[in-house]
């Protein structure tokens, strides 16, 4: 998954969430597109693109639909954020600190959180 800068007819840059296939992820696109509407500032809806990016690989990585979580799994997503390593199968041995900060785990998953 990566995200995508696009150039709107009127000279604006947006984002897109495109999967491994280079198809866009059409739920989030929709709700950046309703972001857009509602007047959020362009770098507020990258930053809303970049923590879907997440929240999709983290479902991409335990089969899951994002139609189908709850707080178990949001729970998980939560942990997943926290994983130096970007996977729950993954169990650090000695202890290692999260390569993202407080911030951006409590940014992704209230992002998320709201956008479900």
């Amino acid at each position: 998954m990566r995200v995508e800068a696009l150039i709107t007819g009127e000279g604006k840059e947006r984002y897109m969430l495109v999967d491994d296939k280079g198809e866009p992820v059409e739920v989030v696109l929709k709700y950046i597109r309703y972001k857009d509407n509602s007047g959020a500032a362009r770098n507020t809806l990258r930053a809303y693109c970049y923590h879907l990016k997440l929240f999709f690989q983290f479902l991409d990585q335990e089969s899951l639909d994002y139609r189908d979580i709850g707080l178990d799994e949001m729970a998980s997503f939560m942990r997943w954020l926290q994983n130096p390593y970007g996977s729950l199968k993954v169990s650090p041995i000695a202890l290692t600190t999260s390569t993202r900060t407080a911030q951006t785990i409590n940014i992704g998953y209230g992002c998320c959180c709201y956008a479900k």
